[in-house]
Parts: structure tokens; sequence; C-alpha cells
């Protein structure tokens, strides 16, 4: 996310090596967050936001429906958006930009 956000364009298909990894490595930790009990924290739905919107730096808007999909399901198990914009308005504020 770093990488797309600071050079302000979309990254190129051949994005330094490390940021690859960091990718790989947060899909294989949210994946295991959304296995647990943790599935629908808080902190779990922000790296779904968050990678929501490296798709969207990308330009891959398919991809990213996929997260958006994921934290619509995750906002219905919290109880609606109504609810998550009384209970936790930080992360509500993060899931409507």
């Amino acid at each position: 996310m770093s990488v797309v956000s600071f050079n302000s364009i979309p990254a190129k298909e051949d994005d330094p090596v490390l940021a690859v990894r960091h990718l790989n490595k947060t899909f294989l930790l949210t994946n295991r967050r959304l296995s647990s009990t943790d599935a629908v924290s808080d902190a779990s739905m922000a790296v779904v936001v968050m990678m929501a919107q490296y798709e969207r730096q990308r330009e891959r808007y398919i991809n990213g429906l996929s997260h958006i999909d994921g934290l619509q399901r995750m906002v219905g198990i919290r109880g609606g958006i109504t609810q998550l914009a009384k209970d936790k308005p930080s992360l509500f504020q993060k899931i409507i930009r």
C-alpha cells in the first residue's frame, strides 16, 4: 500500500519484490484471522478496507470488489452499517471512504 500511495500513481506489474512479499504476508495473516474468532474484529475489518484500497490504487477494481463483498458480510455480522456507525464511528469512517 505504501509503495502505491507514496508514488501517487498506480503501481506497475513489476512492484518491488519487498512490496509483493508484504502483500502475500498480509493475505496469509488475514486468511488466518478470518478463520478464527477475530474474523470480524475491528483490526480484521480495517485490513480488508486497506486491501480494497490497495486494489483500487492499482486500478484492479474487480479484485477490490471481492474485498468489498467480504467487508459487506463482515459489517452484516456486526449488526449492519447503522449499528457499526454507533458502536465504532472511526471504523465506520474508514469503511465509507
